[in-house]
Formats: C-alpha cells, structure tokens, sequence
C-alpha cells in the first residue's frame, strides 16, 4: 500500500455513486477530513499573530503605523513604555558632548579656519569662521524614540554620532531644521529656507546613507549567532513551542481520523431493532475498539509528530527571518506553516521512501501530498478574498468569520478533489508515473531483496519448530504407521483384511469406536453407537 503521509492511498478505486462531487467527496473522504481537520479544525492550539511571534526591528517600527501590529514580548514593550519621552536638555546635550560630535565640530572649524570648509547642504563655501553648525542628518530625537534602537538597546549618541549622520552646514539653515526629517523639513520649510533641486537632493542622499548605516548597527547587534542574545532566545522559544504544537496536532489529528473512519464504520452495523440501552452499549464498546486501534498505530503516530515538529520550527524560523525584512501578515504566517508540513512529507516519500515505492510511484504519492497542502492555501486566499468582500458590505464580526471558515474549508474541499483526482486519472501522468517505475532499477532490487529476506525469515522460523521435535519418537511412529500400510496391503480377503486390522488396534494403541468384541456384534446391536476420540 502507498501512503501519503499516513494515508494509504494505492490502487485507490473511484466508485461511481451517480453524482461526480459525490463519487470524489467518498473516493478521497479520508485525505479531505484530515487535511481540513489538521489545518483548520485543530488551528484553535495556534494562535497565528501578524508580523509572526518574535519582536524584529522592522516590526516594532510599524507599531502605530500598522493598526493590527503589536509587541511579541511583554517585555519588549515594557522596556519601550519605560523609555523617558525624548528632552533635548537632557538626551540632546548627552549627545553633542559625546567625544565624538565635539571632535568632529572641532576638525570642522579648523577647515573654515583655513578657508576650505563648504556647506554639505548647499555646497556653498563658508565665507567666515562663525555661521556654521554640525548637524545630525537623522535628528537625534528620532533616533532616541526609534522603537528599534529601544528593542536593541544601542545608546543614542552611538548611533546619533557617526561620521555619516553628522553634516556641517549654515547655522540659520541647521535652526530651521531642528528635529524634523528630511522630508518632512523639505515639504514644510524647503522654500523658505531657499533650498534649490541640487540641496533637496543631498539632503535626500545624505539621510539614506545615514538612515542605513544606523540601520547596520542595529542589525549587526541584534541580529547576532548569539544563543544568549534577546533575539536568539525569542526565535528558539517560538520555533520550538510552534515544533511542539505543530507536532501534537498533527498526532491529535491522525488519531480524531482513525477513530472517526472506525466509529463510522461500525455505526453501519448497529441493528434498528436494538434498544437504546444496547445501542449506546454498542457505541461504548466501538469507541474503545477505535481508541485501541489508533493506539496500535503508535509508530504512524510518532511519524506523524516529527513530520509536525520539523514542519513547525522550519515555519516559525522561515516566518521570523520573513520579518526581519517585511511584516508577514497572519494567514501569510498560516500559509508558509501548512506548505512546510506538505513539503516535509513530500520529501519523506520521496528520499526516505518508507513503503518501498517505485520511482513513479514515490512522485505520485509526493504530489498527492503537495496537491493537498496547495488545496489548502487556495482555501485560505479564497477564504480571505470573500471576507474583504463581505467586509465592503458591511458584513463583520462573528458572522464575517464563520463564513469565511465555511469559504475556506469548502474552496480547500474542492480544490483537493479537482487535484487528487487528476493525478490519479488524468492518462497522461498515469504514462509519466508508468514510464518513471519502469526506470527505477533501485527499488525493484530492493524489493527482491526484502521478499528473500521475509523467505529467510519463514525460514529459520520453520527450523525454529523442528528442532522442538523429538526424531527418536518421530522415527518410531513413522516406522509403525509404514509396517501397517505394508500389512494392509498385503492381505488378500476381507476376513484377513478384518483380522490385520483389529490386530493394529492394539499395536497403533488406538481405541475402537465400539464396545463389541466384534464389528458384526456392534451391527446387531440397535443400541450401540461409533464414538471416535
């Protein structure tokens, strides 16, 4: 049998009820119910969250911005709520008397000293020593309130402070700027301050270069191979509690199947004529057969439970890195989780290839596989798709959700049969899958050697039990059985034929069935009976 996961699936027979949904909804109802059972029945244990569940400094740069983005760690957002509001008294002079903006602002006035010193603005040369002022590019009230710094826990003038952020330019030009970005400084006094195409242009150069310098900071120490770090904590946490959740959904959900096809199929026995006393007798004891035979399948279980802990670290790892670069919004984060589960059982049966399939029977099961988890993702974008729709007709709340579930569940129902049944019909994968076995030289050996192996087996089994018999006693009853043969074939009428044969009564020790002394006084007797021990 081949197995698509757990599901065994071979030599599949599509009986024709009269109605084609019906027919295919009955063919592939095992597979169906799983997969809609493991990925939307069981997402109750999994709370999806927008952005993933680590804190990324993109990320907490959008809270605010992105209405449904919030903080993963409760300790993350303490630390920023317990960040002072920005004062330019205090954190803007801790600033510019770091040892750094005063040595930069001095070898600046040394340059218009010696009349070479020019606006990084407007280009234009300093005329006079005086007029002049450093300025931070990014603002150093941006900086210290960036909800990223405060995730990494860089200090501001660090950040405030290198060589990239820092511009000499005209003091009147520096005052009317103030703490505003470059953009926002150009829409709202770019005319007044007479700023021509070419300074609007460094403006915007210098702050992009600035703006990714302190961005490389951050990352750098954020996003470190430190185990001990923040950040490396948070992604194993997440990684491994989705692994462990991921896992006992897929066993819980195997299990429910397992049950369920059995209940069902022993519900078709229960006879009408039944009290409810007995029916209810009668469905305990199914219930407990189904426990018992779900338990028998321990080692599909533990499959199962790998295939989920793979599938849910590799999704929650995928997802975090997601979001170091862009915010993956929640059924994103559902998507790339069902595809990891659907790509690791693929491979399974494709490189481990645990029912000894030929090659184009290994690439069926795979797609089958695959074709399930695609049902699926095409179930959450059209579940999505008509809640928008429901949404712009005023359509929201707990009504919006059950039919978006009902959506997603009945589009990922459609979609698998449509799938399923084009790769186990459609005549032209069939030569594929044909042409495939006929190459895989591999499995077919592997096959031989498994049946001689089995042989093997039977065979010291075999061996096993004759060395339990005694060949002394053998030996004696064969030679006693061949010495009557002999005797009974050499008597020549039916008295010495009666005679031979009483006679091996007692030599075999066996008892007669009679009492008489005489067969012919046994046929005399009404009374008499043949009783055979």
């Amino acid at each position: 049998m081949e197995q698509i996961g757990t599901l065994n699936l071979n030599n599949l027979e599509i009986e024709d009820s009269g109605n084609l949904f019906t027919t295919l909804l009955n063919s592939y109802e095992k597979i169906i119910m799983e997969s809609i059972l493991v990925s939307f029945g069981l997402d109750i244990f999994i709370n999806d969250q927008h952005g993933g569940d680590v804190d990324t400094i993109h990320n907490v740069r959008e809270i605010g911005r992105d209405s449904k983005m919030t903080y993963k760690s409760q300790k993350n957002k303490e630390a920023y709520e317990d960040t002072p509001k920005y004062n330019s008294n205090t954190h803007g002079a801790e600033v510019r008397k770091d040892k750094v903006f005063v040595t930069t602002k001095n070898n600046y006035k040394k340059e218009r000293e010696l009349g070479n010193s020019y606006d990084e603005y407007t280009g234009k040369k300093f005329e006079t020593v005086s007029g002049a002022d450093l300025d931070h590019v990014v603002p150093v009230e941006n900086i210290y309130s960036d909800r990223g710094r405060i995730l990494v826990g860089m200090d501001t003038k660090d950040l405030a402070n290198q060589s990239t952020n820092l511009k000499i330019t005209n003091s009147s030009l520096n005052r009317s700027k103030s703490n505003l970005g470059v953009e926002d400084f150009i829409r709202e006094r770019g005319e007044k301050n007479s700023l021509n195409e070419l300074s609007r242009d460094n403006l915007r150069n210098f702050e992009k270069i600035s703006q990714k310098n302190i961005d490389a900071e951050l990352y750098k120490k954020y996003y470190n191979l430190n185990f001990n770090s923040p950040f490396m904590k948070d992604t194993l946490r997440a990684s491994s509690s989705l692994s462990l959740k991921i896992g006992m959904k897929q066993v819980i959900g195997l299990i429910i199947t397992e049950v369920w096809f059995t209940i069902k199929e022993d519900l078709q026995k229960f006879s009408t004529f039944n009290s409810l006393k007995e029916n209810f007798l009668q469905l305990k004891d199914t219930i407990e057969k189904a426990f018992c035979k779900a338990k028998e399948k321990y080692k599909e279980l533990i499959d199962k439970f790998k295939e989920g802990a793979i599938a849910g670290f590799l999704s929650s790892l995928t997802t975090t890195i997601s979001n170091i670069f862009f915010t993956t919004a929640k059924n994103i984060v559902k998507i790339i989780r069902h595809t990891y589960v659907s790509v690791i059982q693929a491979l399974k049966i494709l490189f481990f290839n645990p029912d000894n399939l030929l090659l184009g029977d290994r690439i069926r099961e795979a797609l089958k596989v695959l074709a399930t988890g695609a049902s699926m993702v095409i179930g959450i974008i059209g579940g999505e798709a008509f809640s928008k729709i429901l949404n712009n007709f005023g359509i929201i709340g707990l009504t919006s959700d059950i039919l978006q579930s009902f959506t997603t569940t009945f589009v990922t129902i459609i979609a698998s049969c449509t799938l399923l049944y084009f790769i186990d019909n459609n005549q032209m994968m069939k030569g594929i899958f044909k042409f495939l076995n006929s190459f895989d030289f591999t499995s077919s050996i592997d096959k031989q050697i498994d049946y001689y192996k089995k042989q093997a087996e039977y065979f010291e089994r075999y061996a096993a039990e004759l060395l339990k018999i005694d060949y002394e006693f053998l030996k004696e009853i064969t030679e006693k059985y061949e010495n009557a043969a002999e005797r009974i074939y050499e008597t020549k009428n039916q008295k010495e034929l009666n005679r031979v044969l009483k006679n091996l009564f007692d030599i075999l020790e066996i008892e007669k069935p009679y009492k008489e002394d005489s067969f012919d006084e046994f046929m005399g007797n009404p009374d008499s009976i043949l009783i055979f021990k």
